[in-house]
């Protein structure tokens, strides 16, 4: 029984996009994030925006994806330590959503919590270093 709840796995899937915007008062997904087809990943596609407005909408939307993506993980977790220990790190480790504003890194932080939740925390906080780093350029 110890062994399952310390057996983790990072075999989760990435956020999708489940996010649109108004168009003529009517719900449309290829009015934000075009690129992105409704019910596809946004994790390796580049944000972009003809405006700052456009760009903050879509980065806001990408950022709640993730959001709701993070608090469906943790509501029907696996039956192990992972996702408990991904939210030990976040509360410990603490990061500011709205300070980074990139929803990329955001996931590749949360990855990297994810897959090491368990490891060594000398190698964790090392590891977290340069992604915090480069997201304040």
């Amino acid at each position: 029984m110890v062994d399952a709840l310390l057996t983790v796995t990072n075999d989760t899937t990435p956020p999708t996009k489940a996010y649109w915007a108004l168009n003529g008062g009517n719900p449309d997904p290829n009015a934000l994030d075009p690129q992105v087809a409704f019910g596809q990943t946004w994790v390796d596609t580049i944000r972009y925006g003809a405006n700052d407005t456009e760009l903050t909408e879509l980065t806001g939307a990408r950022l709640e994806s993730f959001l709701w993506w993070r608090t469906g993980l943790m509501v029907e977790q696996q039956r192990n330590i992972r996702e408990r220990m991904t939210l030990f790190w976040h509360n410990h480790l603490p990061t500011e959503f709205g300070a980074i504003f990139n929803p990329r890194l955001t996931y590749v932080y949360d990855q990297l919590l994810r897959t090491q939740c368990l490891g060594n925390f000398r190698q964790l906080v090392h590891a977290s270093r340069p992604t915090a780093r480069c997201w304040c350029t």
